[in-house]
C-alpha cells in the first residue's frame, strides 16, 4: 500500500510514516520519522465489523492516531532507555536461572511471577519492545534511532 501519512502533535513535532498494510478490517502502519522501523496495527472489533464499518473508510485517522501512539511509546521508551534494558536484562536473567529447575509447572509459575514482577506497563504498551532490547544487545544499535551510527559513542 505505502500511502504517506503525517501528524502533528501537540508540541508541534511532526511524525511521517506509510499505511504498509490495509486489509478490509485491519490497519499497519510505519513510523518513518522522527524514529524509524516501528510498526502497528489496528484491527476492528466485531462490533465495528458488523456495523458494516470499513478499514479504507477510516485509514487515514486510525493511521494518524497509530503514528501518534508510537512515537509517543518511542519517545517514552528513549528518555529512560538504560533503565528499561537494565530491567529487560534482570528479567533475561532471573529466566535463565530458573531453567536449572526440573519441574516444568513450578518453572511456568515461576516465569509468570518474573513477568508480572517485571513491571512497566509501558512497555507493554509499546508492543514487541523486546525486539529492540535484544538487537541493541546484539548490534549496540537502537533499531528505532534514524541515525543508529550515534548509539554507541
Amino acid at each position: 500500500m505505502n500511502k504517506k501519512l503525517t501528524h502533528t502533535c501537540d508540541d508541534g513535532t511532526a511524525v511521517e510514516g506509510m499505511i504498509t498494510k490495509l486489509g478490509k478490517w485491519e490497519l499497519e502502519i510505519e513510523i518513518t520519522s522522527p524514529f524509524c522501523n516501528w510498526r502497528n496495527s489496528y484491527s476492528m472489533n466485531e462490533v465495528e465489523i458488523r456495523q458494516g464499518k470499513l478499514m479504507s473508510d477510516e485509514c487515514e485517522d486510525i493511521g494518524k492516531f497509530l503514528l501518534w501512539q508510537s512515537f509517543e511509546a518511542l519517545s517514552k521508551l528513549d528518555q529512560s532507555f538504560e533503565s528499561y534494558l537494565a530491567t529487560y536484562q534482570w528479567r533475561l536473567r532471573q529466566l535463565d536461572a530458573i531453567q536449572i529447575i526440573p519441574d516444568q509447572e513450578i518453572r511456568k509459575r515461576l516465569t509468570n511471577k518474573i513477568d508480572c514482577g517485571y513491571g512497566n506497563i509501558e512497555l507493554y504498551q509499546i508492543g514487541p519492545y523486546h525486539l529492540i532490547f535484544d538487537e541493541f544487545i546484539r548490534s549496540g544499535k537502537i533499531m528505532y534511532h534514524l541515525n543508529p551510527s550515534d548509539d554507541n559513542g
